[in-house]
């Protein structure tokens, strides 16, 4: 996955999660290296939509529920990572083993605009999701 197909998920996953007064701000950080810094920065904010999202429980929240979850729901093998220090593409199972548990605030995208993880540095654990 190159660059452009990271930053298709990343404004697409914006667009659909965000909060609509959060959209806009966030999506103009992602021209500069320094401004993606700062998007990461947001997204770890957890500014997302309540009416696309369902908190996890901590019993449902393990690496292998997570993993589960998000395969039920159609994720494939590849996501996107966005979390403090970088963003980058992989397979689901690296991304959810390195990110679920952690505690650092990072997001998933497993299908841009319709399916992602979001785990906020204080624990809270959501999955994204909207049906178009």
């Amino acid at each position: 996955m190159d660059e452009a197909e990271i930053d298709d998920h990343a404004r697409r996953l914006v667009t659909a999660f965000a909060l609509p007064s959060k959209v806009g701000r966030l999506n103009s950080l992602r021209s500069t290296d320094e401004k993606r810094a700062k998007f990461r920065a947001g997204l770890a904010l957890m500014p997302f939509r309540s009416d696309r999202t369902t908190r996890l429980s901590h019993a449902d929240a393990s690496p292998a529920a997570v993993l589960t979850r998000l395969r039920e729901l159609g994720a494939g093998e590849r996501c996107v990572v966005f979390e403090a220090g970088a963003e980058y593409a992989g397979t689901l199972d690296d991304a959810v083993a390195a990110v679920v548990g952690h505690g650092d605030g990072a997001v998933i995208s497993c299908l841009p605009g319709r399916l992602g993880y979001a785990e906020s540095d204080s624990g809270e654990r959501l999955v994204l999701s909207f049906d178009e």
